[in-house]
């Protein structure tokens, strides 16, 4: 199966404002995709924490109440909005699909 990440380079967000960050990616229609989850992690001077993992519905405790799913990742589509952004925010967020 051929699977094509559509990354958006950089996103700037408003501190109080929500944002949403796009993650798709784009598969062969011949192929059907059944559970598939998103798990989202932010880097910051060389580490990777882990935000959202949407098949256990964790949400990392700086992002609880604040992270939701907006997307479906079984069509492709597991973009979140992060409410409330605040400047702790400010890094480089990675998804990947499980």
């Amino acid at each position: 199966m051929k699977i094509e990440l559509c990354a958006q380079r950089e996103l700037i967000g408003l501190w109080g404002e929500d944002v949403i960050l796009p993650c798709l990616f784009n598969h062969s229609e011949r192929n059907t995709i059944k559970d598939v989850h998103l798990l989202l992690y932010k880097t910051k001077r060389s580490t990777e924490n882990i935000l959202y993992n949407s098949s256990s519905n964790y949400t990392h405790e700086s992002f609880k109440g604040r992270v939701q799913s907006v997307g479906n990742p079984s069509e492709g589509d597991g973009s979140v909005r992060i409410r409330d952004l605040k400047m702790e925010d400010e890094g480089t967020f990675i998804c990947r699909f499980d």
